[in-house]
């Protein structure tokens, strides 16, 4: 610390600086700097030295500065500090900005990174860890993931159970990649109110060198969750929290503390990552947009609401054309009716709802790339289609254009968002951002031109219909043909 002069730094920043000694109770000196008035904690050392002062911060409701003064200083990297020079972490003292980050709980202990289970913390055990960490830990993971001692844990995130795994991360956030404790990646963003567990799950050597090697490795299994519980068959379980290794009570919940800690960064962060979340998993969207199982559910499958839904449709529509009401009404008419009117009432719930809770927390997180993306989805990305769709049928442009702007609707894209959020799909974020500015815009321009848009085509279309009497938007459409129906003492025909 001396090479940075961070101690008369921090005294002519006006601080009150206190030096470790080795083996003192940093949480100790923590506590008792609050009780003696203090209005500001700050720490220079490694995570596991940050969670520790962050916890007590965190319970007192002060801001916290983080002075990356460790080994590897994954909480400052994620903060956007420059770990190559602490000091210039002290201008957040004095002309800082505040952040609300959240903070991971294992039990009763904080964690900013992670917390791991069974290999990963026994990785974290070895005396070489701390001098050597990748080197220690693609030395003693393969071994100890499929030896006799290799440990057997069950964990539950949310509504998924998993089992048979060797090791376990649970980190205060997803990271981008996550394969070992050495270097786990990066988190795109602290304040999402989400756990990121990767699990390891495998059966021999070669399943774990492969893990060791890559994260694509198929005895991987990423998920995200606001709780994850982690057990075995054992009484305690050992826990590296954040590099520190401890031992807790099994069974262990994991769970995020949303907003938590009050952190002071400076104003310019050479590591700050760039405006709009994590990338989102596409080919996780992807399944979920074809309705295909994850690899992680197998054992614990859902049903689509939707084909539930479809399904309920179909057989009630079916029993209404085999019955008739019995007062000369087909009940068909009558339900019809009623499906309208109760749809529209649901709809306008879900607006309301979309507006209330979605848009508010999507409009602080306003970049110029969601704008654009909302323009050119309410223009080029759905009227062309819309275009094409209607190639051929003679239409007049007016009526294509009319019909690309008012046609498709916004609510489909509310409803397929939230299960993206329900699936805690890495990048849910971004993508809930964009579908709400997208259906928000919309529910905006198109509320703003719906009156005088209709009213210009409906002068266009008198005007040019008394011009021209074969314009096929004056052509009444053909009856779409409809199914016998047969009453109840009614037999089809042979």
């Amino acid at each position: 610390m001396g090479r940075f002069d961070l101690v008369e730094k921090a005294w002519a920043a006006g601080c009150r600086v206190a030096l470790l000694d080795a083996g003192q109770d940093v949480a100790g000196l923590a506590r008792q700097a609050v009780a003696d008035g203090a209005d500001l904690l700050a720490v220079a050392g490694g995570d596991g030295t940050q969670a520790l002062v962050a916890e007590v911060a965190a319970r007192h409701d002060l801001p916290f500065v983080v002075i990356p003064a460790g080994t590897r200083n994954h909480f400052a990297l994620d903060l956007g500090l420059d770990r190559d020079d602490p000091a210039a972490v002290l201008e957040a003292l004095t002309h800082g900005v505040e952040l609300r980050i959240d903070l991971g709980y294992a039990a009763d202990r904080v964690f900013v990174n992670n917390a791991s289970f069974g290999t990963y913390a026994s990785v974290v055990t070895d005396p070489a860890y701390r001098n050597a960490k990748a080197r220690t830990t693609l030395r003693t993971l393969p071994g100890l993931l499929t030896g006799e001692d290799a440990p057997r844990l069950r964990t539950r995130a949310d509504r998924t159970y998993v089992d048979g795994l060797q090791a376990l991360l649970v980190s205060n956030y997803p990271y981008g990649r996550a394969v070992d404790a050495a270097h786990p990646g990066r988190r795109k963003r602290l304040d999402s109110g989400l756990l990121g567990v990767v699990c390891v799950r495998v059966g021999n050597t070669a399943q774990a060198a492969r893990v060791v090697r890559g994260p694509r490795s198929g005895g991987l299994i990423r998920l995200s969750a606001g709780v994850v519980v982690i057990e075995a068959d054992t009484d305690a379980l050992p826990v590296g929290i954040d590099g520190e290794h401890v031992v807790l009570p099994s069974p262990v919940v994991c769970r995020s503390a949303p907003g938590a800690l009050r952190v002071r960064v400076p104003r310019r962060r050479p590591g700050t990552p760039r405006a709009g979340g994590a990338a989102a998993d596409w080919p996780r969207v992807a399944r979920l947009a074809l309705g295909r199982p994850f690899p992680d559910r197998e054992k614990d499958p859902d049903g689509s609401g939707f084909i539930a839904a479809w399904a309920a449709g179909f057989a009630f529509g079916f029993a209404l054309r085999r019955y008739r009401t019995g007062d000369g009404q087909e009940g068909p008419d009558r339900t019809a009716e009623f499906a309208r009117n109760l749809g529209g009432l649901l709809a306008a719930i879900s607006l309301l709802v979309f507006g209330a809770v979605l848009l508010g927390p999507a409009l602080e997180h306003l970049s110029w790339r969601i704008i654009l993306y909302a323009v050119l989805s309410l223009t080029i990305v759905r009227m062309l289609p819309v275009a094409l769709s209607l190639a051929g049928s003679r239409l007049r442009p007016p009526t294509v254009a009319y019909i690309g702007w008012f046609g498709p609707r916004g609510l489909a894209s509310v409803v397929l968002a939230l299960l993206v959020v329900e699936e805690h799909v890495h990048g849910m974020e971004l993508v809930g951002r964009v579908v709400a500015v997208t259906v928000g815009l919309s529910v905006l321009l198109h509320g703003i031109s719906a009156v005088a848009l209709a009213e210009r085509y409906g002068r266009w279309h008198e005007k040019t219909a008394a011009t021209t009497p074969d314009l096929r938007e004056g052509t009444p459409s053909p009856e779409a043909p409809a199914r016998r129906r047969f009453g109840p003492l009614d037999k089809p025909e042979m």
